[in-house]
């Protein structure tokens, strides 16, 4: 461990964990906090140096720990030493993750996997802020909720708003040759009222992926959505 380290960076480490001991203050440290201190110098090394060895199983090999405490280690390091600028940076860690989702057709719901429990938590704080929600698993890394509810939460994380244009709309009229239910039928209706948020509505009642597919390339909804066509389109 810290092997890509400098002699420096390995310098600035003791003296801060020396710091907490040999300054009129030895022992007055918890355990518990002094494991938290340790974690979180270990893990930005990791992030800094071998991110492929961040995930909870990596580390649980690493540490011989199982991978629930790192888990809680983690949300611990975040709460007690939060990264600066992470109340940003995470969106770009979720928008990272959108490449692997899925769009299931039968329940309606995106699904993916988030693989930060920090970027989890941090996601489910910024949707119920904005009176959204998302459906709890017991798998701690799947993250699911309804299409129309991940089509407003990639929208708002961009900061784009949806205009549609005439052309636009002259391709939305052309998706109606194709084999459509009431539903995606309504929400092609909606858009080209420019009744939208109405329409997203009606694309949180199951439409099909292969309808997702041809309105994701259709519409311009925004840069994280478009990650979302790339993905399920691959599948």
């Amino acid at each position: 461990m810290f092997e890509l380290y400098s002699s420096e960076d390995k310098a600035k480490l003791f003296d801060e964990i020396t710091g907490h001991f040999f300054d009129r203050n030895f022992g007055s440290m918890s355990k518990s906090d002094y494991e938290t201190m340790l974690f979180r110098i270990m893990l930005d090394y990791l992030r800094e140096k071998e991110p492929d060895r961040c995930s909870d199983y990596q580390i649980s090999k690493i540490l011989g720990i199982s991978q629930s405490r790192v888990r809680n280690l983690k949300i611990k390091a975040e709460l007690v030493y939060p990264r600066q600028g992470f109340d940003e940076d995470w969106k770009k860690a979720f928008t990272a993750d959108v490449r692997y989702a899925k769009y299931d057709e039968n329940s309606g719901l995106v699904k993916m996997n988030i693989k930060d429990i920090t970027v989890l938590f941090e996601l489910r704080n910024y949707m119920e802020n904005n009176g959204w929600y998302d459906e709890y698993q017991l798998n701690p890394k799947l993250f699911q909720c309804p299409l129309d509810v991940f089509i407003s939460l990639c929208q708002k994380m961009d900061g784009e708003n949806l205009i549609i244009d005439d052309d636009t709309k002259k391709k939305l009229k052309e998706l109606e040759k194709l084999n459509l239910n009431e539903q995606e039928k309504s929400a092609l209706d909606l858009l080209q009222e420019g009744r939208y948020q109405e329409a997203l509505k009606k694309l949180g009642k199951k439409v099909s992926r292969q309808f997702l597919e041809e309105l994701l390339e259709t519409v311009p909804f925004g840069k994280t959505l478009k990650i979302l066509l790339e993905a399920v389109s691959s599948k």
